[in-house]
């Protein structure tokens, strides 16, 4: 079985308040990127690639080599579906594990949430699904707050840490994203550090559902602030992504990367041309 793993975007996102436990409070709107009726329809490669096959003894790659972590979500994934149903009583059969890897690192897409999450899904599917859709959400959050979205793919608000999801109506298919990655990053307890949690009177819904005037005004990411005060350089991209003509364009996730959504191709690809990055892609959403 060969499945394509998507990314996300955060479509705004806010810090509200700081928890008792040291997480924090989310506000945000989280949307796939990659991937268009379950297959990649990108003019460049945008997706991670997830191969499970049956096997005598259990092995797994990454890009071909050899699973270099065990700190890796994918590892964790397999591992933590593997105690879950030997809790059951139920015996997992050993699989062929091949993770061939595009996605960036620490760019606030989610890749490795997202190749988590696929492999609770794959996992589950292969051995005829063990565990419930509530189980699989609950192994999920043991992975990563975002790995809890790559089991819905679908756009939705994303409150708590960003695992309690309210789908919403798709409002950007048929448009264009461009997305850049400087090489600069930035840690997310770092990023953490530098906001101030704050409330807001209007949610993100009533903005997500707004025009994109409405959402150049109103829908802010908390990190790019900060993100841009430690790289002030950096702003140029999302410059030349409304230079180039994009509706609306922000910081995703805590950074580093930056995304421009474009009614047309043409107007992307001369958005994509023109930024100066060492990662780009332009995808269909």
């Amino acid at each position: 079985m060969l499945t394509f793993v998507n990314a996300k975007i955060n479509l705004g996102l806010r810090v509200v308040s700081r928890l008792p436990n040291g997480y924090h409070e989310l506000e945000t709107i989280f949307y796939p990127v990659g991937l268009y009726n379950g297959k990649p329809e990108c003019p460049y490669p945008f997706c991670d690639m997830l191969e499970l096959t049956a096997a005598e003894t259990e092995m797994i790659s990454i890009d071909g080599a050899k699973w270099p972590t065990d700190k890796d979500l994918t590892f964790k994934a397999r591992e933590l579906f593997r105690s879950l149903c030997e809790r059951k009583g139920i015996e997992v059969a050993p699989m062929a594990i091949r993770l061939e890897k595009h996605l960036p690192v620490q760019a606030g897409l989610g890749g490795g949430s997202a190749d988590g999450a696929f492999m609770l899904k794959m996992l589950n599917k292969v051995q005829d699904n063990p565990l419930s859709e509530d189980e699989l959400a609950k192994a999920a959050l043991k992975l990563g707050a975002d790995c809890p979205f790559f089991l819905l793919n679908k756009p939705a608000l994303g409150n708590g840490i960003g695992e309690q999801l309210t789908p919403l109506q798709e409002r950007l298919r048929g448009l264009w994203c461009v997305i850049v990655k400087p090489a600069e990053n930035m840690s997310t307890r770092e990023a953490f550090a530098r906001i101030t949690p704050a409330k807001h009177s209007e949610s993100l819904t009533s903005i997500y559902e707004s025009d994109f005037d409405v959402w150049r005004k109103e829908l802010m990411n908390d990190f790019e602030k900060p993100f841009l005060d430690l790289y002030p350089h950096c702003g140029a991209l999302k410059e030349g992504l409304y230079a180039s003509g994009a509706l609306y364009a922000s910081l995703s996730g805590s950074g580093a990367s930056f995304y421009g959504i474009f009614s047309d191709k043409e107007s992307a690809e001369k958005a994509l041309l023109q930024a100066e990055a060492p990662f780009k892609a332009l995808v269909l959403l």
